[in-house]
């Protein structure tokens, strides 16, 4: 029988450079208030499994939201970064700040 990783450990693994990027770009688009739409984090490079694993660990909240352009209305997937989000990009900018105290 395989041993779990310590909870630290797992906690460390969540915030990787990639899903770290988009924490700052939807914390950077409004954060808790605002958000931004799932289209927008597309179109900067963030990808649909990136998305799906911050939300899966609770760390951005899916709300869909209705505009309308013209005569036409649509619904669109609008994402906003929840108190664990920023507590972990919080915490990923702490260990980077003291990884270059380091070296």
């Amino acid at each position: 029988m395989r041993d779990s990783p310590p909870l630290r450990s797992r906690r460390l693994r969540l915030v990787t450079p990639r899903r770290r990027r988009a924490l700052q770009l939807i914390a950077d688009a409004g954060g808790v208030r605002e958000g931004v739409s799932q289209d927008i984090l597309h179109t900067r490079g963030c990808g649909a499994m990136v998305l799906n694993a911050l939300i899966k660990a609770g760390m951005v909240r899916v709300s869909d939201i209705r505009i309308r352009a013209g005569r036409r209305r649509s619904r669109v997937a609008h994402l906003r970064i929840t108190a664990k989000g920023l507590m972990a990009l919080v915490a990923a900018r702490d260990r980077e700040a003291q990884k270059s105290k380091r070296t």
